[in-house]
């Protein structure tokens, strides 16, 4: 270390001072710091001059050693197994955190203790000051002199400097202590996710594991700033009492009487309140679920034109919880009135008995009183607060107790004694059991894998297949049998599990970066032309979901991922049913196969591709969770059984090798192009050089894809036109003025309330006591109502300003192009519906009330002291100045740090969410410790952020109460020496006394206002984004369609051209076919051709840069959005399933009988199942359709668009993850349920589309070929043709003869047509 020991900076290596400019570098911190530094927090200066000069970034935080994340984990780790091996019935969470922490409390306790006392010192010494003036006023002769009073002014002073101080110190540490428990906890909570049994996940969403993480353990640490109240309030209260019966005598248990009174009220206002939030948080965490599956699913909400009926059921719940929202305002403000009202009501009644009983009251009985009230209203409001955030907390420790008592799966050590070997013996698995639903089970597994071998798993959708991955990757709980996975182990899971960072990132996976090593990696998982059209190529943020990338991309990514590990063994979940067909071909040659990259590892591969099998060591087939058949491809073909006739129903055989002397890839199994431009416009080369029209999915082009930038930080103060949105939405011009007004008279009426005290102590009017304590009653009474229907107003106006701005919001998020949520984190949206709808709803009407209540008890302050003194006025410019110049000086840097802390936290969050999601991968790869290193970077940087905010906060709150100090000092000098009346004197001191607290709140309500002023931002900046054409169709338009359009489904496209973004190239050009009425159209092409792409036109997602399309005459650009999307059905690639039930999912608004459902469930093979369920069709859907395999999801998206009977259908490899005789179900389904109806199939299993009436054969977005699959495959040069001889020959045979048999069929067909309309027109001429 050199001359700079003990300085810190927040980057690791700080760059240079740069002498012009000596903020441009990160501000660099002394830890420790020096002894003065602690006392008046100097330290924080150069972080608050940065902060005014430029934008704070993460590098100028503080970072405090004891913060440590790993080592604060490591240590509760340690008192959390001591504490249940000493308690194990019953351990405590609490007694495990607090250890080592007892000197912490105790210091603390200590300058808590010193600054309560000192702040009795106020009323004391306002009673010496006012009984001098008042024996001066009386011409007596043993009055203190004026050096006596001095002294008491500067005792008062001195008071106040040492209670800052204190309390500062005390506030700070308990700060760091809260924030040090909550970090130990955050860093157990992700330890025990990657921990977590198959039982624990199952009892634990994704959504409550994140609560946990959000808002429990904050709970637990909001409530050690207020630790010492808790023992410390009660004490003080009791003191104040004693020092009140030293004043007033037995009037003061009078007062004592009057908080037991009013305590019931008080209580029944405040239980009133809680049960209203109560029901509050569960009707918006109802709006919240339903909003983030539209957010989510919106994609199906488009295609199914469902945004007006999903944005009614939203509406629905936000009305409700709206008429909560007020009917928890209206009752805040008669809690407000409690409150504030108590200690002014116990005055008044005390001070009214004292006069009543014949006592005289003086100028220092009444306003030393006073004081001594007014210190009673701050542990008064604060006892039910403390016991309500004490409960809160009590109730998180036990929600965090029993999460980290959750079951856990055994850590087992690698077994390294034959790497490659995979043994089971009489192997049973059992999932954990659902409510009401029997665990699956998998049962009788007997495998025995040789190093090097390849294995395939086949079976039909729901056999169990992922399940015995699961089990050889010991995450499903093995009930009995001996099981051996020898060496390292890589899983790639059926839907690819990505991380929210760079694509390099996900493929190294927390290994060390080898150049060659990574680069082989990219070039046999056919990523190389991918990365060339990413916007950074490897270091592009994938974004959430990996939604930035196609399905055919991110599998890719996966499988690059597990090459990279160089494992021993290899469990790959039909990672091939992602992908185009020669991509599959390419990534089973180069990396699967006996010439791939993985030959020397033993390789388990679920597949639906029956044309690999003849290239396996050994196959295993599955049925209802028992293994049917096992052996090599040549033992189950000479056995016959039900393997050998499902092969020779799909035409596949053993080719042996071609002329090449490669084995012949056949075309059994086509499936999900996800490498393709899929339906939002997502683009992937999928193992070919991409044409120079074809982008990347998302916002092509764009400087920087919002995916790949950090969540939006503002920068600055929140603009006017922000404020302004916000009056704008209170829906009239009077709310300001109306509640200026309304605060005017509150504050007036209680300053006269508390001057009225020194007429009637000086006897002003020569009334009675009972006449004076009449008037004073009646001023009390108005200022209750005054305080009560300002808060009223306030509230209603702006109730009514959070209902406006949500449902602006949501009427626009539902009319949002696809594009946006593509490029756009759910998160972030979901964000705007949750916690920035809570912050303007809830948070931010107290905040402006309290906001508004410190200005002007600051401004009701200075002017009694300036009216009563007159020479106050010289200083009140001077302390004007210091206040506006502390706060302005002190707001740019708060508000950067409260952002960058708000900011800090959503990776956490997400982070935590991604683990749940992807537990089983990172315990497959042993990746643990990696994750945890990085969750620990980010739960420190977080913490980093807390304690820098809360360092400059105890920077301005010193600062403030020296100001504060400055005008009591003031205050009391000058009443002194001015000849001010010892009741003007008395009400002068009361006020200063009570101006540092306003002082210090109202500079935090300012910068917290600016702060929450953020959520209407955010609302404000969603309120100006594009919006997608019209939903509603024009009335004319609609007068002109015909009667129940469209009857037949006709469609006729001419002309069309697309792009999807201004100025970018085309991706469709000039597309001109016709579908008749009730043809089935087959669209094929090789990746990048514009198949999807058809679809999103068709269905308008994106708009046609020209050209038409018509369905029975009718031009579709000429509808509205709702009216064309309603009358198509689609079947998205991915399949969507909302949270609820089966029959939710197949009819989210019971527009069927339930008699549909179950013939849908039957046409796609799933009725046995529904069957079978203990629930029938009220059987649980977990979000997104968990709890289901991928193919069942298919089938049940399936059955919801056969549901909707459109006579135009379009299926987007709708049966890419079932087996093939599911779809072979399906296809049979679809030509039977609709032959009347016009189809339109992308699909990659070719036998899918060769009986179909036509065949558009797309290139480069044009169309090449079109016409019957039959005569196509005559041209021998045809690319149809030469898709079709890529299968193999055997399986090119097998579809050829598809095509011919369905012409066959449809001639015949024909034929038959024409001699019944030869018949009947013969028999209507012979007819007389």
């Amino acid at each position: 270390m050199k001359a700079a020991a003990g300085i810190v900076s927040g980057t690791s290596d700080p760059a240079p001072i740069v002498a012009a400019n000596r903020f441009a570098d990160p501000v660099r911190w002394r830890v420790p710091p020096s002894p003065l530094q602690q006392v008046f927090f100097t330290q924080v200066t150069p972080l608050i001059s940065t902060g005014h000069i430029r934008r704070l970034e993460p590098e100028d935080l503080c970072h405090l050693p004891e913060l440590d994340s790993e080592d604060l984990a490591a240590k509760f780790d340690r008192d959390w197994a001591e504490e249940r091996r000493r308690r194990p019935d019953k351990p405590s969470l609490v007694r495990a955190c607090l250890v080592g922490s007892g000197p912490t409390l105790i210091y603390t306790g200590i300058l808590y203790v010193i600054a309560q006392a000192t702040l009795f010192s106020g009323p004391v010494l306002l009673r010496l000051i006012v009984e001098a003036l008042e024996c001066r006023a009386a011409g007596g002769a043993s009055c203190p002199s004026n050096q006596d009073l001095y002294y008491y002014a500067m005792f008062l002073t001195l008071a106040g400097v040492v209670q800052n101080l204190c309390q500062a110190q005390q506030d700070y540490t308990m700060q760091r202590l809260g924030v040090r428990v909550r970090n130990r906890l955050m860093c157990a909570l992700y330890r025990k996710v990657l921990r977590l049994s198959p039982l624990g996940l199952q009892e634990e969403t994704t959504g409550k594991i994140v609560t946990l993480m959000s808002n429990d353990v904050n709970k637990l640490q909001d409530v050690f700033q207020l630790l010492h109240n808790i023992w410390g309030a009660p004490i003080f209260i009791i003191a104040a009492f004693a020092m009140l019966y030293d004043v007033i005598q037995w009037s003061t248990f009078i007062g004592f009487l009057c908080i037991i009174v009013a305590a019931p009220f008080t209580f029944m206002v405040a239980k009133t309140l809680f049960s209203i939030r109560l029901k509050l948080l569960k009707t918006a965490e109802g709006r919240i679920n339903i909003l983030s599956e539209v957010i989510n699913g919106m994609r199906v909400i488009k295609y199914y034109a469902w945004e007006k009926s999903f944005k009614e059921r939203a509406q629905e719940i936000r009305n409700k919880e709206v008429k909560l929202i007020w009917a928890s305002q209206k009752v805040g403000a008669l809690f407000g009135v409690a409150l504030f009202s108590t200690p002014v009501f116990i005055a008044v009644c005390s001070l009214g008995s004292y006069s009543l009983a014949g006592n005289t009251l003086t100028a220092s009985t009444a306003y030393t009183a006073l004081a001594l009230f007014n210190m009673l209203r701050f542990p008064l409001i604060l006892v039910p607060f403390l016991l309500t955030n004490l409960l809160n907390a009590l109730s998180a420790v036990q929600r965090l107790g029993a999460f980290l008592l959750q079951d856990e799966n055994e850590k087992v050590e690698p077994d390294m004694s034959e790497p490659g070997r995979v043994r089971v013996a009489a192997g049973d698995f059992k999932w954990p059991a659902e409510p009401e639903q029997p665990p699956f089970e998998l049962t009788g597994v007997d495998l025995d894998l040789a190093p090097g071998s390849l294995t395939m798993v086949i079976g039909r959708v729901g056999c169990g297949k992922s399940t015995l991955l699961s089990a050889l990757n010991k995450f499903v709980p093995q009930t009995t049998g001996d099981m051996k996975v020898s060496g390292r182990v890589a899983y790639v899971a059926q839907q690819a599990w990505i991380l929210n960072s760079t694509v390099k990132d996900n493929i190294l996976f927390g290994q060390p970066y080898d150049e060659e090593k990574y680069r082989k990696c990219l070039c046999v998982s056919q990523l190389e032309a991918d990365l060339e059209i990413l916007p950074a190529r490897d270091m592009t943020m994938i974004g959430e979901r990996g939604v930035t990338l196609s399905g055919g991309q991110k599998q890719r990514v996966s499988i690059a991922r597990a090459v990279y590990a160089a494992a021993d063994v290899y469990l790959l979940d039909d990672p091939l049913s992602a992908v185009d067909n020669h991509v599959g071909a390419a990534l089973f040659e180069q990396v699967l196969g006996a010439s791939g990259v993985l030959r020397k590892s033993t390789r388990l591969l679920v597949t639906n591709a029956l044309q690999y099998l003849p290239k396996a060591d050994k196959i295993v087939v599955l049925e209802e969770g028992k293994v049917a058949e096992i052996g090599t491809y040549d033992e189950l073909m000479r056995k016959g059984l039900d393997f050998a006739n499902l092969m020779a129903a799909h035409g596949i055989e053993d080719e042996g090798e071609d002329a090449d002397g490669k084995r012949a890839s056949t075309d059994g199994r086509k499936s999900m192009d996800a490498g393709r431009k899929s339906v939002d416009g997502r683009k992937s080369v999928d193992g070919r050089k991409p044409m120079a029209e074809e982008k990347p999915k998302g916002p092509p082009g764009a400087k920087k894809d919002d995916m790949s930038a950090e969540e939006e930080r503002s920068v600055g103060n929140v603009g006017s036109r922000v404020y302004l949105a916000l009056f704008n939405a209170t829906g009239t011009k009077m709310s300001i003025p109306l509640v200026a007004f309304l605060f005017t008279m509150e504050y007036g009426s209680k300053a006269f309330l508390d001057y009225w005290l020194s007429w009637w102590a000086a006897d002003h009017w020569g009334w009675e006591s009972n006449q004076y304590l009449g008037v004073y009653f009646a001023i009390f009474l108005f200022n209750g109502i005054a305080i009560f229907f300002r808060s009223i107003v306030l509230y209603f106006f702006l109730v009514r300003a959070a209902k406006n701005m949500h449902d602006q919001l949501l009427n626009r998020v539902i009319k949002f192009p696809m594009s946006f949520f593509d490029t756009t984190p759910s998160g972030r949206v979901i964000n705007r519906f949750s916690r920035d709808t809570e912050t303007i709803d809830t948070i931010l009407p107290g905040i402006i009330i309290q906001f508004l209540g410190c200005i002007t008890s600051i401004v009701t302050t200075l002017a009694i002291v300036s009216v009563a003194t007159g020479w106050f006025t010289l200083a009140l410019p001077f302390i004007m100045f210091v206040y506006i110049a502390l706060q302005r000086f002190y707001i740019p840097a708060c508000r950067e740090l409260q952002r960058i802390e708000s900011i800090s936290r959503s990776p956490i969050y997400s982070g935590l969410g991604e683990a749940v999601n992807g537990v089983e991968t990172i315990r497959a790869f042993r990746q643990e410790a990696h994750f945890i290193t990085l969750a620990d970077g980010l739960i420190q940087h977080n913490a980093d952020a807390f304690v820098t905010q809360k360092l400059a906060a105890a920077w301005l709150t010193t600062r403030l109460r020296f100001l504060g100090t400055v005008i009591v000092a003031c205050t009391a000098f000058l009443v002194i020496q001015g000849k001010v009346g010892p009741g003007v004197a008395g009400l002068c001191l009361v006020y200063a006394l009570d101006v540092t607290k306003y002082l210090e709140h109202g500079t935090n309500m300012a910068s917290e206002l600016e702060t929450k002023m953020n959520a209407v931002e955010r609302v404000v900046e969603y309120l100006d984004k594009p919006l997608e054409s019209d939903h509603e169709t024009a009335p004319k338009v609609i007068q002109a369609l015909p009667t129940a359009w469209p009857r037949k489904g006709k469609l006729v496209v001419t002309g069309l051209n697309m792009r999807y973004r201004p100025g970018l190239p085309l991706v469709l050009k000039d597309l001109t076919f016709t579908a008749l009425a009730g043809e089935k159209l087959g669209v094929c092409g090789r990746t990048g051709s514009g198949k999807s792409s058809l679809f999103v036109a068709l269905f308008r997602i994106v708009e046609p840069a020209s050209g038409t399309v018509s369905i029975d005459g009718v031009d579709v650009s000429t509808l509205g959005l709702h009216l064309l999307r309603s009358k198509m059905a689609m079947i998205p690639q991915d399949p969507f399933m909302f949270a609820g039930t089966i029959r939710t999912n197949l009819d989210p608004f019971d527009e069927h009988p339930e008699v549909a459902l179950w013939e849908v469930l039957g046409k796609v093979g799933l009725r046995g199942m529904v069957e079978d369920a203990a629930k029938k069709l009220d059987y649980e859907v977990v979000d997104n359709g968990a709890n289901f395999s991928l193919g069942q999801r298919q089938l049940l998206c399936m059955g919801r668009a056969l549901l909707r009977n459109s006579k135009v259908l379009m299926m987007d490899e709708a049966t890419a993850s079932v087996d093939m005789d599911s779809d072979a179900l399906i296809q049979r389904t679809v030509r039977d349920a609709f032959a009347d109806c016009t189809v339109l199939t992308i699909a990659h299993r070719l036998n899918t589309i060769m009986d179909s009436d036509k065949v558009a054969f797309l290139e480069a977005g044009a169309l090449a070929e079109f016409g019957e699959p039959a005569d196509l495959l005559k041209d021998k040069t045809g690319l149809f043709t030469k898709l079709v001889e890529q299968s193999g020959k055997k399986n090119s045979e097998h579809l050829i003869g598809l095509s011919n048999a369905a012409k066959e069929r449809r001639q015949s067909a024909q034929n038959l047509r024409e001699v019944q309309e030869a018949a009947e027109e013969a028999h209507h001429e012979g007819s007389p």
